[in-house]
């Protein structure tokens, strides 16, 4: 799924299912430090397209300590930077509640949906092929995909 997707996002796209596990890339920075953590989201309370998200965090796929949450609290937590892009879903637990979000919300959102072979709108790379994009200059075409606020990527 897109890095450049929030917590809410991806619940969304998910067709709400509860739990969930996703992991963080802030800025499109892929380590091994953060591919052993990540966060199991088990509650969301919806606000718009944000809200709260609740969960615990997890090291190497089992519950451990964090400055946001301690593995011997058996209450999800709040989870910091839940709005913020640069999530990535690990894996679906739960099953959908509601159809996924469709191409159509999306764009009620007022974001635009930009896929591989649409051209770029803007920038250094107006008028190009996004796939042209990402196979010529990948290091841009992650910096896009952390800071294009007003667009969804689909691959």
């Amino acid at each position: 799924m897109n890095m450049n997707y929030n917590i809410f996002k991806i619940y969304y796209k998910i067709g709400r299912a509860l739990p969930f596990e996703v992991r963080r890339f802030p800025r499109g920075v892929q380590t091994l430090w953060y591919s052993s953590q990540s966060v199991l989201v088990t509650k969301i309370i919806p606000r718009g397209q944000y809200g709260e998200a609740w969960g615990y965090y997890l090291k190497d796929g089992e519950r451990s300590d964090s400055y946001w949450c301690s593995k011997d609290i058996n209450e999800p937590q709040p989870i910091p930077c839940c709005g913020c892009g640069g999530w990535t879903l690990v894996r679906v637990i739960g099953q959908p509640t509601k159809q996924p979000d469709s191409e159509l919300e999306l764009l009620k959102g007022k974001r635009k949906l930009i896929k591989l072979t649409d051209l770029m709108p803007f920038g250094k790379y107006k008028n190009v092929p996004i796939s042209v994009i990402k196979e010529k200059d990948p290091s841009y075409f992650q910096w896009m995909l952390a800071n294009l606020r007003d667009y969804d990527f689909e691959e």
